[in-house]
Parts: C-alpha cells; structure tokens; sequence
C-alpha cells in the first residue's frame, strides 16, 4: 500500500482501545491495524498548515511568515494566560480569537508517568488526553473562556508540571499516584476569585492504548535530517514535549569541544533530553561535535548564538512589551524577579 499526503496531528477516537487514524486529502490508515507491521515514512515536500505552500517549516507547522502572522499560530494558543478577546481586544484576528477562546475551557491533572497540569477546550476531551498519551486524567475546574482556564493553570505551575517526559511516558513508567487526591490537594492552590469554577464531581477517565510492547529507548526522528526511515508500529501513543537545559556562555572568544562534552555529559547526569547552548560564537569543530553528538545519541544539544538570541528579544519589543513588563511578568509567575535572585546569591 501506499498513501501520500501531509502528516498531521492523528485523529483519535475514545473506545476501550484507543483507535488512531493518519487521514489524507482523499484517503485515510487505520493506524491501530498495523501494529507489529513494517512501514517506510519518506518526506517528499512542506506543506505549512496556514498557507499550504511548500516552504520549509518554521515551527509548530508553519512557515516562518505565518508562524508570526496567521491566527492560528498566536502567542495565546501556547500561553492561554494572554487572551484577550473577553475584553474584545485583538491579537491577529478577533472573529477567528472569539470563537476559540470564548467557548467553556477545562483545567485538568493527567497522568503520563507522572501528573502535569494542563488546559483545553472543553470540546476536545478527553482527545487532547489522547493526544499526550495519558493513561489517566481528571477535570479540576470549568471556565467560560480560555483567559481564566489560563489564569488558573498559571496559578496551579508553581506547584506541579505543566511538561510531559515524552520518554518516561513512551517506556510505561508510571508513578505510583492517587489522581483523586492530587485533585484535592490541587484545589487548595486555585486562586479565590476562580474557585467557584472548582468541579467537584468530576472523576478519573481511564484511557487504554493499543500497545503490543513498549519501547525501552524510545528516540526522535527528524524528517529534515533523515528524510526517510524504515520501522515496526509497536505502540501508538500521544504527543510529547522535550525537556531542555539551558547553558549560557558570556565570553568573546569562540565555545570549543570541551564545552560541547561538559554539556552533554551535565545533561545524561540531569536525566534531561537535551540542553540549549547560548554564545556569542561556536567554533566549527564544536559545530560538528554537536552534529556527531545528535546523530549517535538519544540526547540533544542546540545552539543559539547571542545575536539570535537578541534578536527574539527585539520581536518582544515590537509587539510593545519593555524590560519592565517582561520582568514583572516573570515576577508574576515565579514569585521572585531576577534582579532579587541575582541580589540574593553570596556570589
């Protein structure tokens, strides 16, 4: 058999098993019928989710002018906390930002090995559970807007994950968790304005995946570096997120292998799944340590020079945030500003 089209985030449908489907524009797979079958994945093209057109990729599956442009690619879809069409404020597109983020939102614990904290159109549960590969979740609140589900998650951060291990979840390790009490003890942190929204009949939605052996070490494919790849389907299971380190080097002179190796070796010793390197320039023999690295290891290294790094910085400015804003936010959400974390440290 062979199908063509633009991979997207599969559709799910919630049965005793999990049943998957990869649709295309005039056909559709069944991804549940093959299990422990071979398969070839080959990328031929882009197709940016906005526009359609065959550029390459920016991020989160669009092209780099409607990554920063197109509404659905806005700063609330990731940071629900920064809606604002309940006060009839637009980002990109106010008819498009209405419709998505004034509907009911739910706040939830799901359980991926261990519990996170998350948000979601009420219509999308439980496939946004589905999606992360949760084994189990749990509703905590109900609002009548993506702003105050978002206020709420943003609340509930300083006291658990809002992150999945991707790895942890693919090999089936679970912690050893009651969600109904990590429920209770969840109320405890919602803000006083939004605890009227607290559900308090809400119970635990066991999901089961169509899995035939879990994976011991699981690991990333990226189609821009090997365009085709040949496998065996042993589980189909959610999307995940990665979790990074971040090492900043504030120097002149170039970051040699050395700093490659520490980093690598600092990121196995921290159990994380990669670490993000910042300076203001890269030898090309680090440069080619890193790509050595990625190419023969789970682990990932990226590297950001600080002029990339500026540059992001001035995209914030455009859209009329200062230095001041940027640091009471941070203040906002993590209790203690920078300046007074820097003030506090005995060197």
């Amino acid at each position: 058999m062979h199908f063509e089209g633009v991979v997207k985030k599969m559709t799910s449908e919630y049965s005793s098993v999990v049943n998957y489907f990869i649709e295309f524009e005039n056909s559709f797979i069944h991804l549940n019928q093959f299990l422990e079958k071979s398969f070839t994945i080959e990328c031929i093209g882009y197709s940016c989710l906005s526009c359609s057109s065959n550029q390459e990729i920016f991020r989160q599956g669009f092209c780099k002018s409607c990554f920063f442009e197109s509404p659905l690619a806005g700063d609330w879809i990731i940071k629900p906390e920064l809606s604002k069409a309940h006060l009839n404020i637009a980002d990109r597109d106010l008819e498009y930002e209405k419709k998505i983020q004034l509907q009911p939102h739910i706040v939830y614990l799901s359980n991926t090995g261990s519990v996170k904290v998350g948000i979601t159109r009420k219509s999308q549960i439980p496939y946004r559970w589905i999606d992360q590969g949760a084994h189990e979740a749990i509703e905590i609140i109900e609002t009548p807007n993506r702003f105050l589900a978002g206020t709420a998650e943003v609340a509930l951060k300083k006291y658990m994950s809002d992150k999945t291990n991707w790895r942890k979840m693919l090999k089936n390790e679970r912690d050893n968790i009651n969600l109904t009490s990590f429920k209770e003890q969840a109320k405890t942190y919602v803000p006083s304005n939004l605890t009227h929204y607290i559900n308090d009949k809400s119970k635990v939605l066991n999901i089961e995946f169509p899995v035939k052996k879990f994976p011991q070490k699981p690991n990333s494919v990226k189609l821009k570096k090997n365009s085709k790849f040949s496998g065996k389907v042993s589980s189909n299971l959610g999307t995940s997120v990665i979790n990074l380190g971040i090492l900043h080097y504030d120097w002149n002179r170039s970051i040699g292998v050395d700093k490659i190796n520490q980093a690598i070796q600092q990121t196995e010793q921290a159990g994380l799944d990669g670490t993000l390197m910042v300076a203001n320039n890269f030898s090309k023999s680090a440069i080619e340590q890193v790509y050595r690295i990625n190419s023969s290891t789970t682990k990932r290294i990226f590297l950001y020079e600080t002029e990339e790094i500026e540059a992001a910085y001035q995209l914030i400015s455009v859209n009329n945030y200062n230095e001041s804003d940027i640091l009471l936010e941070l203040e906002k959400r993590f209790g203690v500003s920078g300046h007074d974390e820097k003030k506090s440290r005995n060197t």
